[in-house]
């Protein structure tokens, strides 16, 4: 990941960082989720410069070979099994458990092309040079033949053939240049179409006289009178061609080449019969004479013609042409063992699936409802108007319900506490309004009055400067998301672990009927910021208690806090919260870093009377460790704490 372990041990001091790289996290894993893997590992690539930090290394190239080896690995299990994530890393580790065994794709690659074998075509190789060149296939035939059917193809040029007929008629034979201009002369045209308007020439001249003008023609032969003479003239021309090609192919290496010859079908024409094997006379037909003569020799007079050309390869005294047989294969043919019959039946699951295990959440425990998103003030009525008396104005009939509540958690959101510019905190509540279908002009001045107001309420009656307005950005960190590893969660379970939260909680947690369970306990906590290093925790709260700030008097608060289970949501976010700190703040104590929870009730504030709408609760260490450790442990907890009290 391009972190050193002082940047790591770094981070642990710095929020914002990690939660940064939290998010990038995240981010990947969603992509992955939505694309697949290997679009998520490319642009894991990018954003993380990963090849610009590999290659700096003095083995870079190793590394990054390795890398992309191992992501094409992972890519082709995943297509392959259709694996997710979890399953992905699975494999991941049964494959390095099994290093022994690794199957020939996962061998090691090598980091640079220049040390591997090339497969180049002839073509290709044209002005390179390497150090060993191997030609095994080099006995392609002459012959002017296309996927098995003859093709006269040549180059017509009067100056260089005198011996074919000088008022040759072209016939059945097309002019492939003419291609160049996008059509194909046929014979009418040919006679036609290049015919000047001067009556002196002779008819049947045009062809000739046309190419006299140039170097060559590429004709192809369709079945003209001199087809026989055209089809003499295409072998060499190809024979010639596949010589140029042999020189290329022999002449690329700079110590060694390899080049593998015998008797194979078709090689009686190859360049390399000609120059091995030419026989003594050609006559007219050069293709008839190679074939004939190529066909009469057997292996030994093969092999002889190549050693007299060894022998004659030496500088020095010493050959430089080596003639040796293909080495012959050894070992012994696979062949499958094939069973008369198999007699296949499942295997028979003797283990036991435990039916608790789910991700709980606040929700779930109050409403049985198993899916918890951030809590947003819900209520079972639709986002209306509070049916307030005529008095109620202001941020008291702004409108109740989770699409009010989530409107104005997203204000908090967004907003930067520190700064005190109208303008901007204007556009904000705007923008929010129209989002969730909020008339502005009727509610946006009272949402920007009750924020100002939770800015410059204290958030501990003693102290007037703590207020949320000298909170940073880099201090905060907002919907922060947590998961409590839960053994066993049940309503005895809560009540013991709170036995020491007070009566009015517990006897609250009587009312609990959820179903035993096991697994995560999920939730979002709305904001958690740092003052003067202690965290507290804050959760916004849009609950209608009455039209008057009066209504929202810590009495008032502290019944709503009962009746909603927010008692309980609160010490669970404490919990949370104590243990994410307890793995990420060396030296972490709780009676020195946490601070403790504020409920803001958005509606109920007053900065002039610090005591309404804001709910102060700084629970014990005692009772959060007690609950965390119940949490954990489940009955094993209870019963040790249980003995502990019968012993005293």
């Amino acid at each position: 990941m391009g972190l050193s372990g002082a940047e790591l041990d770094a981070m642990a001091g710095d929020e914002a960082a990690g939660q940064s790289w939290r998010e990038f996290a995240h981010m990947q894993h969603e992509r992955w989720l939505e694309l697949g893997f290997m679009p998520m590992f490319r642009h894991w690539l990018h954003a993380g410069q990963v090849r610009r930090r590999l290659l700096a290394f003095e083995d870079g190239e190793r590394r990054l070979t390795n890398l992309l080896h191992l992501a094409e690995a992972l890519h082709a299990a995943a297509q392959e099994h259709r694996f997710g994530p979890a399953p992905l890393a699975r494999w991941l580790a049964e494959q390095i458990g099994a290093s022994d065994r690794a199957t020939e794709e996962h061998q090691l690659r090598l980091e640079r092309d220049d040390e591997a074998v090339r497969l180049v075509t002839i073509h290709k190789s044209k002005g390179l040079e390497y150090a060993v060149v191997f030609c095994p296939f080099s006995w392609k035939s002459s012959e002017p033949t296309r996927r098995g059917e003859e093709q006269v193809l040549f180059h017509f040029t009067l100056n260089l053939n005198p011996n074919l007929n000088p008022n040759l008629n072209p016939g059945l034979s097309i002019s492939l240049e003419s291609k160049i201009k996008g059509k194909i002369k046929s014979k009418s045209e040919s006679k036609s179409g290049n015919r000047s308007n001067d009556p002196s020439r002779p008819p049947n001249t045009t062809f000739v006289e046309a190419a006299a003008g140039r170097s060559s023609q590429f004709v192809l032969d369709l079945g003209s009178p001199e087809y026989d003479a055209h089809r003499k003239m295409a072998f060499r021309e190809k024979l010639s061609e596949n010589l140029r090609l042999l020189y290329v192919a022999l002449t690329r290496a700079r110590n060694r080449c390899y080049f593998v010859w015998g008797a194979f079908r078709g090689a009686g024409t190859s360049a390399a019969a000609w120059l091995l094997h030419r026989p003594p006379e050609l006559g007219e037909d050069w293709q008839a004479a190679m074939t004939a003569h190529f066909k009469a020799l057997d292996d030994e007079a093969l092999h002889a013609d190549l050693q007299r050309l060894a022998g004659a390869s030496a500088i020095n005294g010493a050959p430089t042409i080596q003639v040796e047989r293909l080495p012959q294969t050894t070992g012994e043919r696979y062949r499958p063992h094939f069973q008369a019959s198999v007699d296949l039946r499942p295997r028979r699951f003797t283990g036991t699936i435990p039916t608790n295990w789910r991700i709980a959440s606040f929700s779930g425990l109050v409403a049985a409802s198993a899916d918890e998103l951030p809590d947003h003030d819900s209520e079972t009525r639709p986002a209306t108007p509070a049916p307030a008396p005529v008095e109620a104005k202001g941020i008291f009939a702004f409108p109740r319900g989770t699409r009010a509540g989530t409107c104005l958690h997203q204000v908090m959101e967004e907003l930067d506490f520190t700064q005190a510019d109208d303008a901007e905190l204007r556009r904000i509540v705007e923008s929010k309004l129209a989002l969730h279908g909020i008339p502005g002009d009727e509610f946006a001045p009272a949402v920007c009055d009750a924020v100002r107001r939770a800015m410059a309420t204290p958030l501990d009656a003693t102290r007037q400067d703590f207020t949320l307005s000298r909170v940073t950005r880099s201090e905060r960190l907002n919907e922060l998301e947590f998961f409590l590893a839960v053994r066993e969660l049940t309503p005895a379970l809560l009540r013991h672990g709170l036995a020491a939260a007070g009566e009015d909680v517990v006897a609250r947690l009587g009312a609990l009927g959820f179903k035993p369970s096991g697994g995560f306990l999920k939730g979002f906590i709305d904001l958690v910021f740092r003052f003067e290093g202690r965290f507290y925790i804050v959760d916004w709260k849009s609950n209608w208690l009455g039209a008057r700030v009066e209504d929202y008097s810590p009495v008032a608060m502290r019944a709503e806090m009962a009746r909603k289970f927010y008692s309980l949501q609160a010490h669970l976010y404490v919990v949370a919260l104590h243990e994410y700190l307890r793995l990420r703040l060396p030296g972490y104590r709780y009676n020195e870093h946490i601070g403790g929870v504020r409920y803001i009730f958005l509606r109920g504030l007053d900065p002039a009377r610090p005591e309404l709408g804001v709910y102060r609760d700084r629970p014990e260490g005692s009772t959060i460790e007690a609950l965390a450790e119940s949490l954990r442990n489940g009955e094993r907890a209870a019963a040790t704490a249980h003995a502990m009290e019968r012993a005293k």
